[in-house]
């Protein structure tokens, strides 16, 4: 039996353009346990078509995310942009980050039956790193669950290094800018900052050529997390050190000033100011816990 479905927000998408508020970790509803008491669907996603709520199989609880078959070059699965209605503050359902922290960690468990094998249309997870609803840059997943796993729940994780994440952010801002860059559309280095401080997480199904083509059979995903590594801002590679390694990622940032992927004290350019900083934590190595 299969509950709940896709949620449609139709005029109320206005509304959720201009909530400015957003949801402290941990996800909510990670186990897909709690229906949206106002519209319905699953509380704190919006279920894209293709994917459905099943009391078929579940890892915990009664319930979890059937993804279903994807059709080519198309996607499905699940998404935290939506918006929490019940909250005056309208947040998004997406999870806070800190621009300064580590890095990310999306995890979720996934179960594909033995007599259903999944060809194509892999599974995998997505992260959009966002301020406010402003997109800054998009992070797909690996896409490679496929096969089968016997009936049995398999746990996945991405992890999405920090400096993968801001050199995507410094690329939008800088590169990326036929007809206006990518973020916010103003001049060096484009409205950075304030940094992006929001993640939306997709679990999902991607039908096309990374995918591995149309889709068949259905994935199960349930008990979805997300966390971020402690907080070592010098540590730009995520490896929890501050050695040469970092400092190598430090150097061309300092030498063009503007560029804000080795920022630390948050004013948008690195300069003598962030290379003291750096240079302390050069000299204490560790990252403090």
């Amino acid at each position: 039996m299969k509950i709940g479905s896709w949620i449609g927000f139709g005029a109320l998408a206005v509304l959720a353009c201009q909530a400015l508020a957003q949801t402290p970790m941990p996800i909510t509803n990670g186990s897909f346990e709690q229906d949206d008491p106002i519209f319905g669907g699953l509380l704190g996603y919006n279920v894209l078509p293709g994917s459905s709520v099943s009391t078929d199989q579940h890892r915990t609880g009664a319930r979890s995310v059937a993804m279903g078959q994807t059709p080519l070059n198309n996607f499905v699965g699940i998404t935290t942009d939506t918006v929490n209605f019940l909250d005056p503050n309208f947040p998004y359902y997406d999870v806070n980050i800190d621009w300064t922290g580590g890095n990310i960690r999306a995890t979720m468990w996934y179960l594909i039956p033995a007599d259903a094998p999944v060809q194509g249309g892999g599974g995998g997870i997505k992260l959009d790193i966002k301020l406010f609803n402003q997109n800054y840059a998009s992070l797909d997943g690996r896409w490679d669950i496929q096969g089968n796993t016997g009936g049995a729940w398999v746990k996945y994780e991405v992890v999405w290094n920090k400096a993968d994440i801001k050199q995507k952010v410094w690329i939008n801002a800088t590169e990326n800018c036929d007809g206006g860059c990518f973020v916010n559309n103003g001049p060096p280095p484009y409205g950075v900052p304030p940094y992006p401080s929001r993640v939306k997480v997709t679990p999902g199904r991607w039908g096309g050529e990374s995918g591995g083509g149309a889709g068949t059979n259905t994935i199960y995903i349930d008990d979805l997390s997300l966390t971020q590594d402690h907080s070592c801002p010098a540590d730009y590679n995520g490896d929890d050190v501050v050695d040469d390694a970092d400092f190598t990622i430090f150097v061309p940032s300092y030498n063009n000033l503007i560029d804000f992927r080795a920022d630390l004290n948050g004013d948008g350019l690195t300069d003598d100011a962030d290379f003291s900083l750096f240079a302390s934590a050069y000299n204490d190595l560790i990252c403090a816990e």
